[in-house]
């Protein structure tokens, strides 16, 4: 199972009560992740598609059990992708979902370099999806660089936002390149 040796909410990676933190604080002293939850997480090699608990939760923009799983520390955002190279933060950017970027990104800031197997960061997989909000909190936050970014085949945020047709999104974008 992946596992990690810290907790930004206090104790170790593995356990699962006590802590300090944003999000135990905002959930009280209830937080627990459910024995179906363990199991899915703990098999190292997830379902026939890679898929884990993590991923699938990211998938659906279930941010609370995102928030369960981390805080529990029986999955690792850094390392658990899917088939495609993909982690819980680029398929939360890819489908929109901007409550689980912003609690996998207050886990760990350093989550944003993350690629998918195509060189797609979660700026350019929002951007080719068309999820303005979420790239809009990349860049403003100081997240993502538009201009810096490409994926494996040289394609950038604003190209993707354009081939896609997501006018919104290649409108903000531009107006970031202009400055």
């Amino acid at each position: 199972a992946s596992s990690f040796t810290s907790n930004p909410w206090g104790g170790s990676g593995g356990g699962g009560g006590g802590g300090g933190g944003a999000w135990s604080a905002s959930r009280g002293s209830n937080f627990s992740v459910t024995p179906e939850e363990q199991k899915t997480v703990a098999a190292s090699e997830g379902d026939r598609g890679g898929c884990t608990a993590l991923l699938r939760a990211a998938q659906v923009g279930d941010a609370p059990t995102v928030e369960r799983l981390i805080k529990a520390g029986n999955c690792n955002p850094r390392t658990e992708c899917d088939s495609e190279k993909r982690t819980a933060l680029l398929i939360a950017a890819e489908k929109g979902h901007l409550d689980v970027v912003m609690r996998l990104l207050s886990f760990d800031k350093h989550l944003i370099e993350q690629q998918s197997g195509n060189g797609r960061t979660a700026l350019l997989w929002a951007a080719s999806n068309g999820h303005r909000h979420v790239v809009e909190y990349l860049v403003r936050n100081n997240l993502s660089s538009p201009g810096q970014e490409v994926d494996a085949n040289l394609k950038s945020a604003l190209s993707l936002a354009q081939k896609g047709g997501h006018d919104e999104t290649v409108q903000l974008l531009e107006l970031w390149l202009m400055d």
